[in-house]
């Protein structure tokens, strides 16, 4: 699992963060995934990363990861940006 934010981000926002995250972040990593997101201006890109381990059949379309993320975020100050997902990385 990997976290990244703007140095301009504090650590209570961060913290917030990962919380709102927390669930979602251990549900992938059941599926053999890490989750990764930057942070800028309040917004969140979020990226899925497929482990050797793997289950690709497991996991959600990306319309469905958007939907996620943004009930997970939802109330924390923060707003979704970009979501990719393994099958979005170039070939």
């Amino acid at each position: 699992m990997t976290t990244e934010q703007a140095p301009e981000s504090n650590t209570t926002d961060a913290d917030a963060l990962d919380a709102a995250l927390s669930d979602l972040r251990t549900q992938l990593e059941r599926d053999g995934f890490t989750a990764e997101w930057d942070v800028a201006d309040e917004v969140v890109s979020f990226r899925v990363v497929a482990t050797d381990a793997a289950c690709i059949e497991c996991l959600v379309p990306k319309m469905v990861m958007e939907a996620m993320l943004n009930d997970a975020i939802d109330g924390s100050g923060f707003t979704l940006g970009e979501v990719r997902l393994p099958a979005d990385a170039p070939s």
